[in-house]
């Protein structure tokens, strides 16, 4: 197989992300290849880059992770997001602000980033939970401020604000006060995670997943992201708030 031909394969692998090269002998090959040739690294990046890729890493255990640049064929749109989340675009940023939880509970600490033996899970339970603390917080240290979005911007609606309004569950045979309850879109953004490799269910136990190896490496290039810093911020005077979900086994 020439050279152009591994690497293109090895991106291929960025796009099964529920694959990792332990277990699979043609990934790890390709894995090593990458790490042990300047050569082949700068032929993955050329072909990454005319697709609109970044390649983020390559590790032995996460395996490829990349990102698609905006204008990429290969970008996931907010449209994609909802369509599989079964909501609006009005709802991303509120599955956004559980997707944040759920990287701060699992990393609480900078140093988990680069515990490669760590193995921290969260529930559903403890996402709600945490964003339902953290916007408590919020309300409390804002009580004093004008918080509301302009009359003809509602889209500006405080984040924490637009979690606050929905209900924790949704009503009995309301199937879609279920979908918009915080717990459900909750659920939705772990089983979402789950889909693109960064969780896998904890056998047994319903609603309940493990961290992969990929998720830790994207939540570690995502701690330079402003909103991720945002919430480290608000939270950090819990100092190991998450470390009851995120202990490691």
């Amino acid at each position: 197989m020439t050279e152009a031909a591994d690497a293109a394969v090895l991106l291929r692998y960025a796009w099964l992300p529920k694959r990792v090269p332990g277990g699979d002998a043609e990934y790890t090959r390709l894995v090593n290849r990458y790490l042990g040739e300047r050569d082949f690294q700068e032929t993955c990046e050329a072909i990454a880059s005319g697709l609109g890729l970044f390649i983020v890493t390559v590790d032995p255990q996460a395996g490829i992770v990349a990102f698609a640049e905006g204008g990429s064929p290969f970008a996931l749109t907010l449209g994609d997001y909802s369509k599989r989340a079964s909501g609006s675009d009005a709802l991303w940023v509120v599955h956004g602000l559980a997707f944040v939880a759920a990287a701060r509970l699992c990393f609480p600490q900078p140093a988990h980033l680069d515990a490669v033996d760590r193995q921290p899970r969260v529930s559903v339970a403890d996402v709600d939970e945490y964003v339902r603390r953290l916007c408590a917080r919020l309300d409390e240290e804002h009580r004093d401020q004008d918080i509301d979005p302009p009359a003809d911007q509602p889209a500006l609606e405080r984040t924490w604000r637009a979690y606050q309004r929905r209900r924790e569950v949704g009503r009995t045979g309301d199937a879609r006060a279920h979908q918009a309850s915080t717990q459900r879109i909750a659920e939705k953004t772990l089983e979402w995670l789950a889909d693109h490799g960064c969780l896998r269910p904890v056998p047994g136990v319903d609603g309940t997943f493990w961290a992969t190896a990929r998720f830790r490496v994207i939540v570690r290039e995502l701690a330079g992201n402003e909103f991720y810093a945002d919430v480290l911020a608000a939270t950090g005077a819990e100092g190991g708030a998450g470390d009851h979900a995120a202990a490691a086994t």
